[in-house]
Order: structure tokens, then sequence, then C-alpha cells
């Protein structure tokens, strides 16, 4: 009887020895998770825009020479905290719409592909060679979107995305799915495109994954056309010319709201640029405006506090970035301002 308690005993004793060093081994992993694999806290804004933001510096594309010489521009950079101080040149040479990961890279479309740098590197990595292709590229995740205008070597006319990694392409839709479709945009595993017939308009969304395709809204109601659209991730606007409409969707085309409408007697033009949570921003012939996203209050024309043409889709780092032009579209004359959401406040970046 003493012999089996003297077991039993051992047995306990074993438990617990065996209960302290996993103990011990969770400490060490739950350590070395914490030193070793730190949650990211980087927040992208911009993607697919000339201007991005990472939190902690804002990327811009600054236009270099003269309008009727071959195209050449930098891609610079200046901190979130100090945009009125001097930017610093990240890479000199040919860029269309700047992407940022994660990671630190920056992806941006060329005249002839998708290429990649990190800032301080003294040359760019080419992820893919394209001649026949939208250079309106869009990074989401680990993959890249771009689309296809016409025949390209293995490539024909589609949407398409490469993977950040391992360059991998898939297709994402063919032209014969798509039919004649435009202007793209990724919002989480979707994509929305536009699709023309005549004088028809539609809005298409994809969902990739699913492999599914949704027709959001169609233009039945106004004759001359639609002007454009914008996709948030909460919401779709669409805007209609001639009489100006803008009309707010679910993510699934339902549940239709006016924001905005002039009398139909009116013949004038209008263009959704983009919008937030808050406002959606719109262009008219006369100017640029905003009015708050749920169609309430009035329209208000944001000034652009300085000579010449602007024009933005981009909303980062809680400002608004613009191009600028003179008329004689010099582009040695371009100049980018930062100005705040009401547009008042305006700087020029240096």
């Amino acid at each position: 009887m003493g012999r089996i308690a003297t077991n039993f005993n051992k047995g306990k004793n074993m438990k617990k020895l065996i209960c302290v060093l996993l103990a011990g081994v969770l400490a060490v992993a739950m350590f070395a998770g914490c030193s070793f694999s730190p949650a990211s806290n980087v927040k992208i804004e911009g993607n697919g825009e000339s201007v991005v933001s990472d939190g902690k510096f804002v990327y811009c594309i600054y236009c270099i020479g003269k309008a009727n010489e071959p195209y050449s521009s930098q891609i610079r950079r200046l901190a979130v905290d100090n945009l009125g101080g001097e930017s610093e040149l990240v890479y000199d040479g040919i860029a269309y719409n700047l992407n940022l990961s994660e990671d630190g890279r920056i992806f941006f479309s060329t005249e002839d592909g998708i290429s990649w740098i990190k800032p301080g590197d003294e040359y760019k990595i080419d992820l893919i060679k394209l001649e026949q292709f939208d250079r309106s590229v869009v990074l989401n995740g680990d993959w890249i979107y771009f689309r296809v205008n016409a025949e390209d070597g293995d490539y024909s006319m589609g949407i398409y995305r490469i993977n950040v990694d391992s360059y991998s392409v898939e297709t994402v839709l063919n032209a014969e799915v798509a039919g004649d479709f435009s202007n793209f945009r990724v919002v989480g595993d979707a994509i929305y495109y536009e699709v023309y017939s005549s004088k028809r308009f539609g809005l298409m969304k994809f969902d990739v994954l699913g492999g599914t395709k949704l027709l959001v809204t169609e233009n039945e109601e106004y004759e001359h056309g639609t002007s454009g659209s914008y996709v948030t991730d909460k919401h779709i606007y669409i805007s209609w010319s001639r009489p100006a409409v803008i009309k707010r969707f679910d993510l699934y085309g339902q549940n239709a709201e006016v924001i905005f409408a002039e009398n139909e007697a009116q013949d004038s033009k209008c263009w959704v640029e983009f919008a937030d949570a808050e406002f959606v921003y719109y262009s008219t012939e006369d100017g640029y405006y905003r009015i708050k996203a749920d169609g309430t209050g009035q329209s208000e024309k944001i000034p652009p506090g300085h000579d010449g043409y602007w024009n933005s889709r981009v909303f980062v780092a809680g400002k608004l970035f613009v191009h600028s032009y003179k008329e004689n579209d010099d582009r040695s004359e371009e100049e980018i301002y930062c100005i705040d959401r009401d547009g008042k406040n305006s700087f020029r970046l240096k």
C-alpha cells in the first residue's frame, strides 16, 4: 500500500514538473512573439493616386519639363508633421500612380510596365513589362491590379493582378466577361468597373474570390449619360450630367438616395471626384464643390486658393493635395498645393 502511495505521489510530482515546463515554454513563446512579431500599425492612404501616405511620410509625384518635351517626373516625400518643409528626392524617373506596401516598398507604373523601389535604393525593380496597359494601377493586399487595353504579348484585353512577392499573374476579368469597360476601383475583395453601351452606362461589381458579377446600377433615367462614379468602403456615388444629379447607393446598388440635384431645365455637367465618410467632392464646369455625404445641407464651393487649373481624387493625411497647371499646360510650371478639407489654408509644397 505504501509503495502504491509513493508511486502516486511521484506521478503527482511529475505532473507538476510537466506543468512548470509547459508554462515556461509558453512564456518563452509569448515573449518571442512580442519581440519578433509585432503587429503592424502602418496605415496606408491614397494607393493608386499621385499622392500617398504611410502615416509617417507623404509621397508625391513632381512633374518636370515642358509640355512639348518627353515626360519626366520625380517621386519625392515630406514628413507628415512637416508638410511645409523641404521635400526629399526618392526616385528620379518616370512614375505614375503611387502605391505603398506595409513593408516600405513604393510600387508605381511607368511607360513600359510596373516597377517598385524602396526609399534609399538606387535602382528600381521591374515587376512586370507591359505596353498596352492602363497606368492607373492599384495595390490591394499582396496584389497589384492593372488593366490591359489591347493585345499585349501574352495578355489580351482585361483586368489582371500580379502578386508583389511571387510575381505570379492572374486573370481577374477578360473582355468577354467584362464587356466594354473602363475605370475600375478595388474595394476589399471586389472590383467595381464602368461599362458602356451606346449612351447607356452601368457600374458592375465583381467578387474576385467568388467569381460572381453583379450589375450595381444602370443609367435608365438620364438621356445624356453619366459623368463618373466613386466607391468607398460603405457606399457607391454616381453622378449624371444634364441635369446634374448625384446619387448614393449601398454596395449592392440598393437603397438609392439623391445627394445633389439641379433643376431639370439646367444643362450642366457634374462629376463625382471622390468621397470620404463625411463629404462627397464633385466638380462642375465652374469649379469644385463638396456636399455632406448624406445629402443634408447646401453645397459649398472649394476655392483653389491660387491661380491655375487644379484637380484631385486624393484625400490623404487629413489634407487635399492638388496638382496645379498653368493655362499653357507647361509642366515646368506645375505646382502641388496642400489644402484643408474645405479648401482653406493653402500652401505650396517645396
